[in-house]
């Protein structure tokens, strides 16, 4: 209370000003804060130099080990995808599921049902993982639909549209599940 008379008095302001604009006008030395820009001599000057471009190479070591640390999980992990008929797969980019699915070179896999009764569509739905390690379902435009499984009921899919999933989830198609988890490179669980 003391300082903010004295800088009142300073600086020749009444009393009239509230104390959020009187704080503000606190001078940086009173607040122990250090000039933004300081006065150096030439060798002083080189050795700022020097100590940024050592401060510029740590910070790309940095940004490199960041970068490793951050790797798309898929380098690491693979999902895989577990359909109630018993067919089991690690995915190596897109697949496509279906009844009769064409190939084509937008998707590295695809999965045949076996579906007698014709209720799974030719290409009923696509699925992989996405650049960062997140598993995606897309319904294709199936006649009967993908669902998500949740604890509160299905949930249809949108059509032609990417949905992440968590690992652990259920999708329903047809009479039909499949379960998407992850599993080491080596084909352990994760």
């Amino acid at each position: 209370m003391i300082a903010m008379k004295w800088i009142k008095r300073l600086l020749g302001i009444g009393n009239k000003l509230s104390p959020i604009r009187s704080a503000s006008l606190v001078s940086p030395q009173l607040l122990d804060i250090p000039p933004l820009t300081r006065h150096a001599s030439r060798d002083n000057l080189e050795a700022i130099e020097v100590l940024s471009d050592e401060q510029h190479e740590a910070m790309r070591k940095r940004e490199r080990e960041k970068e490793e640390s951050h790797t798309p999980v898929s380098s690491k992990l693979r999902a895989r995808i577990t359909i109630s008929d018993g067919q089991s797969y690690v995915l190596n980019g897109a697949c496509l599921v279906g009844r009769m699915p064409s190939h084509s070179d937008k998707y590295s896999q695809i999965v045949i049902v076996n579906d007698p009764t014709g209720q799974v569509s030719r290409e009923h739905f696509a699925c992989g993982m996405d650049d960062f390690g997140r598993i995606w379902v897309e319904d294709l435009g199936s006649a009967n639909g993908t669902w998500l499984r949740t604890p509160m009921g299905d949930k249809p899919l949108s059509v032609r549209s990417r949905q992440i999933i968590a690992q652990g989830t259920m999708i329903a198609f047809s009479s039909f599940t499949a379960q998407f988890d992850y599993v080491n490179v080596n084909g352990n669980e994760a």
